[in-house]
């Protein structure tokens, strides 16, 4: 793996800031506080008078308001929040992270720090595979016995890989409901790791096809343009379309590259562990998640 060969073109160049996070690829993740924080926080004011407006005005001014001062009005009265929620989570530039292992495990509560209530109102997702290969997809117990290729074992879906995609595929539906976006990605360049050179790859092609209707897929993967280990990676972002062909053929899927990935991406607000097991459990998952950054070393 390339240290810091994803790092932002002309991030060094910004004031230093401590408060974001970092793969070890150098990708930043913006965590939830951070996202929400207002850059010059105004002097506190009080506004009793914004609720005897016509709610015409009120809208008019919400649709104003950053996403900070969003974040703020969600926690006031109800009409308030619920239009302060939908602006809020609309915003197609606010992308959230989520690791792909916690939902092909099933997306139980008890495996994940996240806010599972934030979860339900996320409408753009990305979804961090670490690495995804066809064992991603195939039962365990196929896991030592299969000798193929990738391509064969999508061809074949073997180790139940059909039924281990919609599963997936359910249970990210179940934990984000609203959702309207997908981005699969994971942290490895393709063309250097695959045995084909294909962009998308198979593996990729095959989960975004069978993904919900209703819900549109994007696929983000490094690319460094040549094989040396200084190279600097950059993401390139595929689109899935599905098109009408003809009245006989039915529907048909195309990829379609896209000018630009938006970053960076926004880690999700933690849940609220209380008492002695809240305790354990928070160390616990966090130990887990460092381990799983570790072996991107």
């Amino acid at each position: 793996m390339v240290f810091y060969g994803a790092i932002a073109k002309g991030n060094w160049k910004r004031p230093l800031n401590l408060s974001l996070h970092s793969t070890y690829d150098g990708e930043i993740h913006v965590p939830f506080t951070h996202h929400v924080r207002h850059p010059n926080p105004p002097p506190s004011a009080s506004l009793p008078q914004f609720t005897l407006l016509p709610l015409e005005l009120q809208l008019r001014v919400l649709n104003w308001c950053k996403k900070s001062t969003l974040f703020q009005l969600m926690h006031t009265s109800r009409f308030i929040r619920a239009e302060a929620n939908k602006l809020f989570f609309s915003d197609p530039e606010a992308i959230y992270w989520i690791d792909a292992e916690w939902l092909l495990q099933g997306g139980y509560p008890g495996n994940t720090l996240y806010d599972l209530d934030f979860m339900l109102h996320v409408e753009h997702l990305y979804i961090d595979f670490f690495w995804m290969t066809e064992k991603s997809w195939m039962n365990p117990a196929d896991w030592d016995v299969y000798s193929g290729t990738e391509e064969q074992a999508v061809a074949g879906a073997y180790g139940g890989m059909d039924e281990n995609v919609r599963e997936f595929w359910s249970t990210v539906q179940h934990r984000f409901p609203r959702l309207k976006h997908v981005t699969l990605g994971d942290d490895h360049d393709p063309s250097s790791l695959r045995e084909t050179s294909q962009v998308p790859p198979i593996l990729y092609r095959k989960v975004s096809e069978m993904c919900p209707v209703g819900i549109e897929v994007s696929v983000a993967l490094f690319q460094g343009g040549d094989r040396f280990t200084n190279r600097r990676m950059k993401r390139r972002l595929w689109r899935l379309v599905i098109f009408q062909a003809d009245t006989n053929t039915g529907t048909k899927a195309q990829w379609e590259e896209c000018s630009s990935w938006s970053e960076p991406l926004i880690v999700m607000p933690y849940k609220i562990l209380r008492g002695p097991v809240g305790k354990f459990q928070d160390f616990y998952i966090r130990q887990d998640q460092q381990l799983s950054q570790e072996r991107g070393m």
